[in-house]
C-alpha cells in the first residue's frame, strides 16, 4: 500500500508588534487628566513570519490499478461447426498475476469477451457460458434467447466473471481456469474468447506483469481468394523490461467476407515460417457480409524482433479490410528495470452520424507524462458502419490543422447484411515528434459512413525513474440477457493510487445485437440526463453494432459509482464496459503550507496587520485577518493518504510570552492578563481546478490557554477529502486580548503553523 511520508510545513511567526511610545512623565500626565476622553498615543499590532520544513521518511510501495488481457480460445472447427446445445471447450488457460497485492478485493473487474459466429440461418437461441477456477467451483452466465432474421451473423458477449475471479486471487499468484461455451438452436463457427483483468498491483513488485499492443498491418484494396493472400510484416515488438517472458500472445485479425453466394470460407494464417492455422467462417445466409474476427495465437513469439503475419482465404470469397493488431502480455523483472514499456489506447473522438459523408474531425491534447519516451509504434484505429462500397481515409498530425490524408482503404459491401468494420492506418504524419507535456494533435476519419470513432494507439518505452507515468484501467458496466432493456446501469470506477488531478479521460465501449430489421439508434452516455444518440443502419437484417462514446465533458474524473445510459430506439440486447486513462505520480509526496499571493508564487515576507488601537486603563482588543487575497494560506496535500490537519502553536511552546526588552504579557492567558483567539470558522476555501472542498472541517473561534488548548486547528481533512489537490484558506480572525495599561514597546510572538 501506498503510505503517507512523516512530512511537515511549518510556518513561524515572527515579531508580532504592539507598538506603544509612551513616557512615564506622559502616563503620570494622562492619569492626572481624567476629563480627555481621547488619547492619542496608538498601539500597533503586526505579525511578520518566516517558514521552515521537517520532512522525514520516504515513501514505500505504491498500490495501483492496471488492466490486463489473456488469450482463451479460438476455435477452428470447420464442416457444419459445433454442433447447437454442444460446449465448445478449449484448453484451460495459466492466469498469472504475479504483482496482485494481498487482499481480498484486489480484484476490480474481470470479464470474458466472447464472439461466435453463427453457422445457420435459424435463431442461435441461449448461450451458455462457464468459467471454472481451480479448485472452485463454475460459474454460469446465461444470455438472452437471441433472435434471426433469416441470415447467420456474429454475436458478441460480455459476461461478467469478476466474482469467479476474486474468488480465486486474494494475493500473488497463478492459477487455472477452465472456460467453456454453448449455443441453444444453432451449430457456431469462428468462437472466440478473451479475457480482460482489472486488479490493484504492488508497483514495487520484483516480478511484474504488462499488455502491449503493436500494428501488424492493413490492407489498401480487396485481398483475392487464393493461397498468395496478404502478408504484413510487424515492426519490430520491442519490450524494454529486464527478463521479459510471455504469458499470453496472439494477433486479433479483422476484416470482411463479402459473400456472394453460399460458400464458406477457409482462412490460412500463419507468422513467419510457422505451418498455417485453418479457421473456418460459415456463408450459410448467401448474399451477406460477414464479419472476420480470429484470435491467431502464439506464445513463443520472439520478443525485440520483427515478424510476418501471412493472412489467406483459400476457399470462399475475397476479403477486404483486413487488419492485424499483435497483443502481448508478459512478465519481467521490475527491479533489474531501467525502462519500462507502455500501450495506451486512446479514444480521439466519435460520432453518430448516420450514412453521412462529413469526416469525423476532432483536436485533442495528448500529454505524455514520462521522462526519456521512445515511440515504438503509433497507428490509429477506426471502426463505423456502411451499407456501401466507398474508400475511406485516417490520418493524424501534430498541431490543430486537419492532416491531409495520404493513405485510403477499399471497403466492398455486400448487398445485405453489415456489420462493423475496423481500420488501422499508420497515416501518422509527425507524431512520433511529440514531446513531454502537452501535445496538440488533429485527426481526421474521410467517408461515407454511420457511426464512426478513432482511436490512437501508442506504445512507447520510458525512463522507470519517471516521477509521473500513464495508467489505464477498464471496468465492465453491463451485459444485458433481455431484448428492449433501457435503463441506467452503474460502474463502480476504483483506481488505487495517486493520480494527477485533471488528467482522467475516458469513455463507454459498447456493443449490441439488434433485433428488429429496421434502421434505430443507441443512446449511450455516462451523463443519465444526456442522450448520445449513435445510428445504425439495418439493411434488412438482424446484425451486431459496436459503439465508442468518448465523455467529453469529463464525465468522470475520479473514483466513485457512475450511472451510464444503454439503451435503443429498437429492440436490442447491450453491453459495455468502460475504459478510463490517467497519469499516475510516483513521488513519495508531500504534505506542504504556504503563503502564496493572487499568482500562486510564494510571498517572501508576508505579514498580517491588526487594527491600531490607543493606550487604554482597562483591558481591550485588536483585530487581524490572517489569510487574504494577497497573501492566501495554501496547504498542498500530493501523499496517499487524504487525512491531514492545519494547526496553530507558538514556537517556545506554552510558557511563551509576548515580550518587548523587559516587557511581557499572555498570548495564552485570560482576558485581564492577555490571550490571543483563532477563528476560521468564517474562512473561505478555494480549492484547486477540478478539486472540491468535501472532507474538510475548518476550525472554530478557539483562545490560547496553557496547558489546556496549546494547538489551535485552523483546517482538517478527513478520510473523504481528495489528495493531488491544494486548497487556499483566507479570511481567518485573529483577536489579542491586550491587558490593561500595558506598558509601551514592540512586542513579539512566534508562532508556528503545521500541516500533519
Amino acid at each position: 500500500m501506498e503510505t503517507k511520508p512523516t512530512a511537515r510545513w511549518v510556518l513561524l511567526f515572527r515579531n508580532i508588534f504592539f507598538c506603544c511610545i509612551i513616557s512615564k512623565d506622559k502616563m503620570n500626565s494622562i492619569k492626572r487628566r481624567s476629563n480627555i476622553k481621547k488619547v492619542k498615543v496608538v498601539v500597533n499590532l503586526a505579525i511578520f513570519f518566516f517558514m521552515f520544513v521537517f520532512f522525514v521518511g520516504e515513501a514505500s510501495a505504491a498500490t495501483r490499478t492496471k488492466t490486463v488481457e489473456f488469450f482463451i480460445g479460438q476455435n477452428q472447427t470447420s464442416g457444419t461447426g459445433v454442433a447447437a446445445n454442444t460446449y465448445w471447450s478449449p484448453t484451460a488457460v495459466t492466469i498469472d498475476l504475479p504483482d496482485a497485492i494481498t487482499s481480498a478485493n484486489l480484484i476490480k473487474s474481470a470479464w470474458i469477451d466472447f464472439t461466435f459466429q453463427s453457422a445457420a440461418t435459424t435463431a442461435p437461441g441461449v448461450v451458455t457460458i462457464g468459467l471454472t477456477p481451480s479448485g472452485q467451483s463454475e460459474s454460469i452466465f446465461t444470455s438472452a434467447s437471441y433472435l434471426s432474421s433469416g441470415e447467420n451473423y456474429s454475436i458478441r458477449i460480455k459476461p461478467n466473471f469478476t466474482s469467479a475471479v476474486a474468488g480465486r486471487f486474494v494475493a500473488a499468484g497463478s492459477y487455472s481456469f477452465s472456460f467453456r461455451a454453448k449455443v441453444a438452436g444453432v451449430a457456431t463457427k469462428m468462437a472466440s474468447a478473451k479475457m480482460f483483468i482489472t486488479y490493484d498491483y504492488d508497483d514495487q513488485a520484483t516480478t511484474q506483469l504488462n499488455t502491449v499492443k503493436y500494428m501488424i498491418g492493413q490492407s489498401a484494396g480487396n485481398v483475392a481468394v487464393g493461397a498468395t493472400g496478404t502478408t504484413f510484416t510487424s515492426p519490430n515488438l520491442a519490450i524494454a523490461e529486464n527478463s521479459p517472458v510471455v504469458v499470453s500472445a496472439w494477433s486479433e485479425i479483422r476484416g470482411q467476407v463479402p459473400a456472394t453466394s453460399t460458400t464458406d470460407s477457409t482462412f490460412a494464417i500463419n507468422y513467419d515460417s510457422d505451418a498455417a492455422s485453418n479457421y473456418y467462417l460459415d456463408n450459410v445466409g448467401g448474399t451477406d457480409s460477414q464479419a472476420i474476427y480470429i484470435l491467431h495465437p502464439k506464445n513463443s513469439i520472439t520478443l525485440n524482433a520483427s515478424h510476418t503475419l501471412k493472412i489467406a482465404t483459400t476457399a470462399g470469397y475475397q476479403m477486404n479490410l483486413v487488419s492485424a493488431e499483435q497483443v502481448i502480455t508478459y512478465k519481467f523483472n521490475y527491479t533489474n528495470s531501467t525502462s519500462l514499456t507502455n500501450t495506451r489506447e486512446i479514444l480521439l473522438g466519435s460520432d453518430g452520424n448516420k450514412a453521412s459523408a462529413v469526416s469525423l474531425d476532432v483536436t485533442n491534447t495528448i500529454n505524455i507524462p514520462e521522462d526519456s519516451h521512445i515511440f515504438k509504434n503509433i497507428y490509429l484505429r477506426g471502426t463505423a458502419h456502411s451499407a456501401s462500397s466507398g474508400t475511406d481515409q485516417l490520418a493524424a498530425q501534430l498541431g490543430s490543422s486537419t492532416p491531409i490524408p495520404t493513405k485510403s482503404f477499399v471497403y466492398t459491401a455486400s448487398t445485405e447484411e453489415t456489420n462493423n468494420f475496423w481500420i488501422l492506418s499508420d497515416d501518422v504524419a509527425n507524431l512520433s515528434s511529440m514531446v513531454k507535456g502537452d501535445n496538440q494533435i488533429s485527426s481526421t476519419f474521410v467517408g461515407t459512413m454511420t457511426s464512426r470513432a478513432s482511436q490512437l494507439i501508442l506504445t512507447y518505452s520510458y525512463a522507470k525513474s519517471s516521477i509521473s507515468f500513464s495508467g489505464a484501467a477498464i471496468f465492465w458496466a453491463e451485459q444485458q440477457v433481455a431484448y428492449g432493456l433501457t435503463g441506467t446501469p452503474s460502474v463502480n470506477v476504483a483506481v488505487s493510487g495517486s493520480t494527477v488531478v485533471g488528467s482522467w479521460d475516458s469513455y463507454v465501449w459498447a456493443n449490441s445485437i439488434n433485433g428488429v430489421t429496421q434502421d434505430k439508434a443507441a443512446n449511450i452516455s455516462t451523463d443519465p440526463t444526456v442522450a448520445k444518440i449513435y445510428n445504425w443502419n439495418s439493411t434488412g437484417e438482424y446484425q451486431w453494432i459496436l459503439f465508442f462514446h468518448k465523455n467529453d465533458a469529463n464525465e468522470i474524473i475520479s473514483n466513485g459509482s457512475y450511472a451510464i445510459n444503454l439503451g435503443s430506439t429498437g429492440s436490442n440486447v447491450m453491453a459495455a464496459v468502460v475504459g478510463t486513462s490517467f497519469t499516475y505520480t510516483t513521488m513519495a509526496g508531500s504534505l506542504t503550507v504556504n503563503i502564496v499571493d493572487a499568482g500562486g508564487a510564494n510571498v517572501l515576507n508576508p505579514s498580517v496587520s491588526f487594527s491600531s488601537k490607543t493606550f487604554d486603563w482597562v483591558s481591550q482588543q485588536s483585530i487581524g485577518t490572517f489569510g487574504v487575497s494577497s497573501q492566501k494560506i495554501r496547504i498542498n496535500n500530493t501523499t496517499a493518504s487524504p487525512t491531514w490537519t492545519l494547526a496553530i502553536a507558538a514556537a517556545a511552546g506554552n510558557t511563551a510570552l509576548w515580550t518587548s526588552g523587559g516587557n511581557t504579557y499572555d498570548f495564552n492567558g485570560t482576558s485581564v492578563t492577555g490571550r490571543l483567539q483563532i477563528n476560521a470558522s468564517a474562512g473561505t476555501i478555494t480549492p484547486q481546478s477540478g478539486c472540491v472542498t468535501t472532507g474538510l472541517t475548518k476550525g472554530g473561534a478557539t483562545y490560547f490557554s496553557q496547558g489546556t488548548q496549546d494547538s489551535i486547528t485552523i483546517l482538517s481533512a478527513s478520510a473523504s477529502a481528495q489528495t493531488g489537490c491544494y486548497w487556499d484558506l483566507t479570511g481567518i480572525t485573529m483577536t489579542q486580548d491586550i491587558p490593561a495599561i500595558q506598558k509601551s514597546g514592540n512586542y513579539a510572538l512566534n508562532l508556528v503553523v503545521t500541516a500533519i
